[in-house]
C-alpha cells in the first residue's frame, strides 16, 4: 500500500477530544474536527479567539462557511483529497474572522472510524510572514515610484492609501506643519454608521492634541511607547477614565470604536507631525510593524522634500533608506558598486568597503549574469518585474536572492539601484515559526498520550498492590508480582517526569541523594569523553540529603560536565566533589544570591584552558557563546544559574586562563526536622465513612473504587461532574469526601465545586490532577 493511501484508523479514545482541544490552543494552533459531512464536530479555544465566534456558534456550521468566499472551491476541492489521500499538507488560504481575513496553513488527517470518515485540521496563523512580505514588496515600490518625485498633496494621498493597505488599518490620516504656518491634514478613514471618526474629524484635530495624548499616555503609563516616542494603544476606550477632561479624551473618545491605534511622531529637515493608524481589531501591531512605520513615512518625506534640490541630491536621498533592515540595497554607477546597506553586508558577510567599485555581474553567478542583464533590458522598456539569482558571499559560497533593479537619471549620469531579498529568509522565517509551534504541539500531544499511559500505569499499580496483599509473602509468586509493582513504580515515576515536562509545570520536588546524581551523571558522562580525560568522583558520604528534582540538578551537573569536557580539547582531568557547607551571614553578604543556611556544595573542576574575566562575566548570559574559543555555551549555562535559583541556591565561578575552572553549585541542604517518619507498611489504613468517586476514565475509576472498598469504605461512583452534582444532592448527608479528576469532559470542574459547596459549605473535596495544572486546581478551590 503507497502512503497516498494510507487512513489513520481511530482504534479509540486514546486521547480524548477535550485534551486535543487543550493542548492544540497552548500552541496557538486553530483545531478543527470534521465529520463527514464536512461540518465541525470539535474547535478549541484558539479557534474561538481567532474567528471572533464562540463554540456554540462553529459546532455544526460547515467548516467551508469559515473560509473566504473565493478561496472556498480551493478548499472543498483540497478537503476531496483529504478524504481521499488521507492528509493536508501545508494549504495556504483565508479564513474569515468576522472583522478581516486571516491569513492561515492548513494541515490535517482524515481518520477513519467505522463505515465514517472525519478530518481534523491543524490550523497556523501565518500573518506575521505574509505581512512582512508585503512590507517587503511596499518598500521596494517606494524606491521606484516615489523617490524623486516632487511632493504634491496627491502623491502623499497615494502613499498613505498604499500603507494603510500594507498595514491592514481600517483608517490612516497625516498631519504635517512646514514650521511657517502652512498645516497638511491627508488621510483615508471608513465612513459608516457606527464610525463616529471621519477624515472631517481628523481634519480639524490641532497638533496639540496628538502632543497631550502622548504626554498623557505616558505620564499615565497607557499603552507602549516605542524607543523613537511611537505609542502603540489597544482597546483605548479602557483607557479613557485615566485622562482628564479635554479635547485628547474627546479625540480618544471618538476613536474609541477601534480596537488598536498607532500615534507615531515623525519629521524630516523643518516638516513635522504625526501619523495616526486604526485597525478594528485589538493587539494587530507590533514593535516590527511601529519601527515599519516610521521608517516609510522618515523616507518618503525625505525623498519627496529633496526633489527640488540640486545635483548629488539622489544619491543623499538614496542614503538615508539604506538602513532598511528587511532587504538590500546596492547603489550602482557605471555598473559598479558604490554603496551597500548593512543588510547587504550581513547576507554576504562582506564588509562594505570591500564590495567598493567592484563591477556587480562579479557577484552574479555565471548562470544567472543573462537573466539579469534581460531583466535589465526589460526593465529600461518600462517593464517592472524582478526575478531569482544567486550572488556570492564569503568563500566563494553562493547564496540565492530574488533581485529587482531601477534606474535614475542625474545630470547626465545613470544611478542604478538593486534591491534584494533573501529568496530564503521567508522559508526560513516561517520554518521557525512553524518549527517552533511544532516541537511544542508534540510535547502536548506527548503529554497526552502520556496522561492516558499514565492511567493504565496506575492500574496496573493498583491491582498488584492489591494482589501483594492479599496472597502474602509466602506464596509462590509474590515476588513475580512484587517486581511488576516496582517496575511500574518506576514507570510511573518516569511518565509523571514527562507530563511535568510536556505541561510546563516547574519541577518536582523530592528527596535526593546528590551522590547518587553524580554518578549517574558521571556514567553518561565517561561515554561521551575523549580517553586523554581523566574523571574523577571524590563523594563525601556524609554530605546531606536536598529537597530537588532529580532531572533538573542532574541537567546542571551534565550541563557543567560538557562544558568541562569541550574546555580541554588536548585532555586533562575533570573531578568531582562533594560536601556540607555552612554560610554564615558575613559570606552570604559576599555571595551573590545566597542566604544564610546549611548547604550541599558540589564541585565541578576541570585543568582546561580556563576563562579570563571578560569571559566569566558574561558565561551566564544566554545570547553570548565563546564555543568557537573556549567550548562555553551561553545558552547552557543560563539555564544552569536558573535551576540553581528555582532551588534558592547560588553559583561560585574560579577560573584562570590555561589553569583550569571550578563550577560549584550550592542547594539547601534538607534540615533533619524536614524529614518525615515513614508510615508502618505493615499497618494499612481502614475507614468506614462513604466516597463520592468522580473520574470520567472507567479503568482508573474501578481500580480506585476497588482499592478504597478493600480498606472498609464505601464508594459511590460517577463519571461526570453533572452525574456528580445530582448524586451528591440525593446523598448529601451520608457523602464524607468527595474525589474527584480536575480535568473532566462536560460540565466544568469549577462550576461543580461551586455548587456542591454551596449545597455543603462543609463539604470535604480532594481534587486531583495530573496534567500539570495544580495552580488552576488552587485558583478553582480559592474563588469558591
Amino acid at each position: 500500500m503507497s502512503i497516498s493511501q494510507v487512513k489513520l484508523r481511530d482504534n479509540g479514545p486514546l486521547v480524548s477530544e477535550k485534551i486535543y482541544e487543550e493542548m492544540y490552543s497552548k500552541a496557538d494552533i486553530l483545531y478543527f474536527s470534521l465529520n463527514a459531512d464536512r461540518c465541525i464536530k470539535a474547535c478549541n479555544v484558539t479557534a474561538e479567539e481567532k474567528l471572533g465566534q464562540d463554540k456554540q456558534q462553529l459546532l455544526g456550521k460547515k467548516f467551508l462557511d469559515c473560509i473566504q468566499e473565493a478561496e472556498r472551491p480551493r478548499m472543498n476541492e483540497t478537503l476531496d483529497q483529504c478524504y481521499e489521500r488521507g492528509y493536508i499538507r501545508d494549504f495556504f488560504t483565508r479564513m474569515i474572522t468576522g472583522i478581516d481575513c486571516l491569513e492561515v496553513c492548513i494541515n490535517g488527517l482524515a481518520v477513519s472510524s467505522g463505515d465514517s470518515t472525519a478530518v481534523k485540521l491543524y490550523i497556523r496563523d501565518i500573518h506575521p510572514v505574509v505581512r512582512l512580505e508585503r512590507q517587503r514588496r511596499f518598500y521596494t515600490r517606494l524606491l521606484r515610484e516615489f523617490i524623486n518625485r516632487p511632493f504634491t498633496e496627491s502623491l502623499l494621498a497615494r502613499f498613505l492609501d498604499e500603507l494603510k493597505e500594507v498595514m491592514e488599518a481600517e483608517g490612516i490620516g497625516l498631519l504635517l506643519s512646514d514650521g511657517k504656518g502652512k498645516t497638511i491634514h491627508q488621510g483615508e478613514w471608513p465612513e459608516s454608521d457606527f464610525n463616529a471618526f471621519t477624515h472631517t474629524h481628523f481634519s480639524k484635530i490641532e497638533e496639540t492634541v496628538f502632543q497631550d495624548v502622548l504626554q498623557t499616555c505616558r505620564r499615565y503609563h497607557i499603552g507602549e511607547f516605542s524607543t523613537s516616542g511611537s505609542l502603540t494603544l489597544c482597546r483605548s476606550a479602557d483607557s479613557l477614565s485615566e485622562f482628564p477632561q479635554g479635547k485628547a479624551k474627546d479625540f480618544l473618545f471618538s476613536l474609541s470604536h477601534f480596537g488598536s491605534l498607532i500615534l507615531a511622531p515623525v519629521s524630516h529637515a523643518n516638516m513635522k507631525g504625526y501619523c495616526l493608524l486604526a485597525k478594528i481589531r485589538p493587539d494587530v501591531w507590533n514593535e516590527r510593524d511601529i519601527d515599519f512605520i516610521e521608517d516609510m513615512i522618515g523616507d518618503f518625506l525625505h525623498s519627496v522634500h529633496s526633489s527640488g534640490r540640486q545635483e548629488g541630491n539622489w544619491g543623499e536621498k538614496a542614503m538615508t533608506m539604506m538602513n532598511v533592515p528587511i532587504l538590500g540595497l546596492l547603489v550602482l554607477k557605471n555598473g559598479r558598486i558604490q554603496r551597500v546597506n548593512p543588510w547587504v553586508e550581513r547576507f554576504l558577510e562582506r564588509p562594505a568597503k570591500s564590495l567598493k567599485n567592484i563591477e556587480y555581474m562579479d557577484l552574479i553567478h555565471p548562470e544567472y549574469r543573462e537573466r539579469i542583464l534581460s531583466m535589465v533590458k526589460r526593465a529600461a522598456a518600462g517593464d517592472v518585474e524582478s526575478c531569482d539569482a544567486l550572488v556570492m558571499g564569503t568563500n566563494n559560497r553562493y547564496k540565492a536572492i530574488q533581485c529587482a533593479y531601477n534606474k535614475v537619471g542625474l545630470n547626465g549620469d545613470s544611478i542604478e539601484i538593486w534591491y534584494w531579498v533573501d529568496k530564503e529568509d521567508r522559508r526560513h522565517l516561517s520554518s521557525r515559526l512553524f518549527q517552533a509551534r511544532k516541537m511544542e504541539t508534540l510535547g502536548m500531544l506527548a503529554g497526552g498520550i502520556i496522561h492516558d499511559f499514565n492511567n493504565l500505569l496506575a492500574s496496573i499499580l493498583g491491582y498488584s498492590s492489591m494482589m501483594i496483599e492479599e496472597i502474602g509473602n509466602t506464596d509462590a509468586h509474590y515476588e513475580d508480582i512484587r517486581q511488576i509493582n516496582r517496575t511500574t513504580e518506576k514507570a510511573v515515576e518516569l511518565t509523571s517526569r514527562l507530563m511535568a515536562h510536556a505541561h510546563g509545570q516547574s519541577f518536582i520536588v523530592e528527596r535526593l541523594d546528590v551522590n547518587m546524581l553524580i554518578q549517574e551523571v558521571a556514567g553518561i558522562l565517561s561515554r561521551s569523553v575523549d580517553k586523554t580525560i581523566t574523571m574523577r568522583a571524590e563523594l563525601d558520604p556524609r554530605v546531606a540529603a536536598v529537597r530537588a528534582d532529580a532531572v533538573k540538578i542532574q541537567q546542571c551537573i551534565m550541563e557543567v560536565g560538557l562544558n568541562a569536557r569541550d574546555a580541554m580539547p588536548r585532555g586533562g582531568k575533570l573531578i568531582f566533589k562533594t560536601a556540607n557547607l555552612f554560610i554564615d551571614e558575613i559570606q552570604a553578604r559576599h555571595q551573590q544570591d545566597a542566604k544564610p543556611g546549611q548547604y550541599v556544595q558540589i564541585s565541578i573542576s576541570d585543568t582546561g584552558i580556563g576563562m579570563n574575566a571578560s569571559v566569566k562575566e558574561q558565561i551566564f548570559d544566554p545570547n553570548f557563546t565563546t564555543k568557537d574559543h573556549t567550548g562555553l555555551r551561553g545558552t547552557g549555562l543560563s539555564r544552569v544559574q536558573e535551576i540553581v535559583n528555582e532551588h534558592h541556591g547560588f553559583i561560585s565561578v574560579f577560573s584562570e586562563t590555561q589553569k583550569g575552572t571550578v563550577f560549584k553549585i550550592h542547594i539547601p541542604a534538607q534540615s533533619a526536622a524536614e524529614d518525615k517518619p515513614k508510615r508502618d507498611e505493615k499497618t494499612p489504613l481502614k475507614g468506614k465513612e462513604t466516597i463520592l468517586l468522580v473520574d470520567d476514565e472507567k479503568i482508573l475509576r474501578e481500580t480506585a473504587r476497588k482499592m478504597l472498598s478493600r480498606y472498609g469504605y464505601r464508594v459511590i461512583s460517577a463519571e461526570s461532574g453533572s452525574e456528580a452534582l445530582s448524586i451528591y444532592k440525593k446523598h448529601l448527608n451520608k457523602i464524607d469526601l468527595v474525589i474527584l479528576d480536575f480535568i473532566m469532559p462536560g460540565l466544568p470542574v469549577h462550576r461543580v465545586l461551586t455548587w456542591m459547596k454551596k449545597i455543603n459549605p462543609k463539604a470535604k473535596i480532594l481534587a486531583v490532577t495530573d496534567m500539570g495544572d495544580t495552580e488552576s486546581v488552587r485558583d478553582s478551590i480559592e474563588t469558591v
